[in-house]
């Protein structure tokens, strides 16, 4: 018995070219591949997309912008109006560019792969000039990655 579910597993893992042992990928592409999500979600304004990206709670940490018009202190750890942000921020126009990306890390987390990764992006609104301003996020990667932790720091 043993030896059939072993070569049913084989043919079904040869036939979809995956492994029945393969976990989530949690690598430099896919954290390059989620920053970029966010940005696209953010500058159109997908705010489903958007609530898709962020972990819930417990295991969101924050989302923090550095001033003017940011998110920082306690606000930047509260989930619940993480969308009121987004949308305040969509309306004032504000267009977010990835400039530089680096990946630091990626770690095994309370039973789950995150990934570590910093950069540059830049940030132009109708109420803040065009500026750039240093990054840094992590992932939980799995089926769907969501960022835990995202900081925008100041202009440079």
């Amino acid at each position: 018995m043993r030896l059939v579910l072993g070569l049913a597993i084989a043919t079904l893992a040869a036939a979809t070219g995956t492994s029945p042992a393969a976990g989530p990928v949690c690598d430099a592409a896919t954290a390059r591949s989620t920053l970029t999500s966010y940005v696209q979600a953010f500058n159109e304004g997908r705010y489903s997309r958007l609530q898709l990206l962020f972990a819930q709670e417990p295991e969101f940490g924050w989302y923090a912008v550095a001033p003017p018009h940011g998110r920082t202190n306690r606000r930047s750890q509260d989930r619940s109006t993480l969308m009121s942000y987004f949308r305040a921020r969509h309306r004032k126009r504000e267009i977010l560019r990835v400039v530089l990306f680096n990946f630091a890390s990626t770690q095994e987390r309370d039973g789950a792969l995150v990934a570590h990764f910093n950069g540059r992006l830049s940030r132009a609104a109708t109420d803040v000039p065009l500026e750039r301003r240093g990054f840094k996020g992590t992932i939980r990667c799995g089926s769907t990655p969501q960022f835990v932790v995202l900081s925008i720091g100041t202009a440079t």
